[in-house]
């Protein structure tokens, strides 16, 4: 495969050949630079949520999934907001 590829690359233009270094340079930083973030990222503690109890209506669990998102009462409200719920 190493090969064939090598091959191909040497039947290019010299112009041509030079655009695939550069393009082949910009993924390995772009690669890099990924993987640098992901080493420096902070890992976060899992904060454990409480589970809903056992005899909560199934329609309580579903609305706590949407806790927070409505907008407040003093919004006001249009009718594409209403018809988006």
């Amino acid at each position: 495969m190493e090969q064939l590829t090598l091959s191909k690359f040497n039947n290019l233009p010299a112009d041509v050949q030079r655009q695939v270094l550069d393009y082949i340079e910009f993924l390995l930083g772009k690669y890099q630079s990924r993987t640098v973030e992901k080493r420096e990222a902070p890992k976060t503690e899992k904060v454990e949520k409480p589970f809903p109890e056992k005899d909560m209506p199934e329609r309580l669990r579903i609305a706590l999934k949407f806790k927070g998102d409505a907008p407040y009462p003093d919004v006001p409200i249009s009718k594409y907001d209403w018809y988006e719920q």
